[in-house]
């Protein structure tokens, strides 16, 4: 009898099936690589933005404990502290006179008060860089060298806050600091300021007091000899320093930029932030808010003066 030859493979069983082998083609690889990159296109503007959003939220928070150191520091000593920095004597600013009312006071142990600011035994202090006064978003402040002609030493710590109460006129020529400069204490905090909240009558909910410089060494204008008038040797960013000089000016309105043939060689003291479309401010009430860098020229003077008499909408 002959027997029928059997099929010993697999795939000669009856119901046996072959597995069948699964993957992408190049084009299907292609085509999700290209639906990922449009969603990261999509979803990655929106993720910066929040993140600069929360930034700048940080930066109010700042403005806004700042705001409270001086409030207790006129609580304390029954005025506002001084802007700091006159030509002549160089006298410590309000963000070192706060530092016992902030959250910075260990800070504030390292000066030695009974000196001036530019004498040796504060060299320390005055190059302690402070995250009070660091705005988020701005690159990380560093500790400057200007060569202006003030004995002592001349190696300071960045801010990105300065009060804005002072108006400033800058001759063109002079190599000298302080050489023809007039100043115009016109708001709370300015050189030699000993403003007390009854001096306000505009409103402190209607008067700046704070508000944002933006800190750039690579800056070409601090480098061009054309702008040396107020900043000899390219150092203008003792200007921006918490220790001293601690005002800015209105003149150049918000987020401005100056040139050469402008009335004034000083830009250091402008109001200037690393936020698009305008600067955060802090109100001599305490309250912060961010004011729009298109905010009318005549407004922005109008709220930086304590007793201008003027009427302004502050709902900006």
């Amino acid at each position: 009898m002959i027997r029928p030859r059997t099929c010993r493979r697999a795939c000669c069983k009856r119901g046996s099936t072959m597995r069948k082998h699964t993957g992408f083609t190049l084009v299907e690889l292609l085509v999700v690589i290209a639906i990922i990159g449009v969603l990261v296109a999509l979803l990655l503007p929106a993720v910066q933005s929040a993140r600069e959003a929360a930034r700048r939220s940080q930066c109010l928070n700042n403005m806004k404990q700042q705001g409270l150191a001086v409030h207790m520091y006129h609580d304390a000593m029954g005025m506002f502290p001084d802007g700091g920095g006159e030509s002549s004597i160089i006298t410590w600013a309000w963000g070192a006179l706060v530092l016992p009312h902030a959250e910075s006071a260990n800070a504030q142990k390292l000066i030695n008060f009974d000196h001036g600011f530019n004498s040796m035994a504060n060299r320390d202090a005055i190059k302690t860089l402070l995250p009070f006064y660091q705005c988020p978003t701005a690159p990380p402040n560093v500790v400057v060298t200007a060569t202006v002609n003030i004995p002592g030493p001349d190696d300071a710590a960045e801010t990105n806050y300065l009060a804005v109460g002072t108006h400033r006129r800058v001759p063109e020529q002079g190599p000298v600091y302080g050489q023809g400069i007039d100043f115009f204490g016109s708001g709370v905090i300015f050189n030699g300021s000993k403003t007390k909240m009854k001096d306000v009558e505009d409103g402190t909910s209607n008067t700046l007091l704070l508000c944002e410089v933006d800190v750039m060494e690579d800056d070409p204008l601090k480098k061009d000899p054309s702008f040396s008038a107020y900043c000899p040797q390219g150092a203008c960013n003792l200007g921006k320093i918490w220790a001293a000089w601690g005002t800015a000016t209105t003149y150049f309105g918000i987020n401005s930029h100056i040139g050469p043939g402008k009335p004034s060689a000083f830009e250091d003291g402008s109001i200037d932030s690393w936020h698009s479309g305008g600067a955060n401010f802090t109100f001599a009430d305490g309250h912060v808010a961010f004011i729009s860098e298109g905010v009318d020229q005549l407004v922005l003077t109008a709220l930086t003066t304590r007793a201008g008499a003027e009427v302004v909408d502050v709902s900006l």
